[in-house]
């Protein structure tokens, strides 16, 4: 699955927490998503928190910038929506899994790289996935 929610987040990012600036994406020092088809390796870094408990966590910037250096991979971040828009995302059928700067499904993805500096932060990998319509056991994805 290739989905891609740009239209549905211009569409509706004033409906979410902060007017969706949390998933705005186009950060300084991404990767704009037109080199989506130029590359050979597609790497999603989702933290399992919202962007607000993990906005002074330099982990996920560091590994962004790891995979990124990598050439012929294209990095995104994704973090848990705020309850509000979680609730939002359900109804409208929108992964929690969403890249922030490409929109894209978590599951359009080669890898889901789960980024964790607490271990209670694990027990939301289930969810996660469950609500982003990936299955978690591998022979299930496959």
């Amino acid at each position: 699955m290739n989905k891609k929610f740009e239209q549905w987040y211009e569409d509706n990012y004033h409906r979410l927490t902060g007017s969706g600036i949390w998933l705005r994406g186009g950060e300084i020092n991404t990767l704009s998503p037109a080199v989506w088809d130029d590359v050979s390796l597609r790497v999603l870094i989702s933290r399992l928190s919202t962007s607000w408990d993990v906005s002074n966590s330099y982990t996920h910037k560091i590994l962004y910038e790891i995979i990124g250096s990598c050439g012929e991979t294209y990095v995104d971040m994704s973090f848990l929506p705020p309850p509000k828009d979680g609730q939002i995302f359900r109804d409208e059928g929108v992964p929690w899994l969403l890249g922030t700067s490409s929109k894209r499904a978590g599951s359009s993805f080669d890898v889901v790289a789960f980024s964790n500096s607490i271990v209670q932060e694990l027990v939301n990998i289930p969810i996660v996935l469950e609500r982003s319509g990936i299955a978690l056991s591998k022979k299930a994805r496959y």
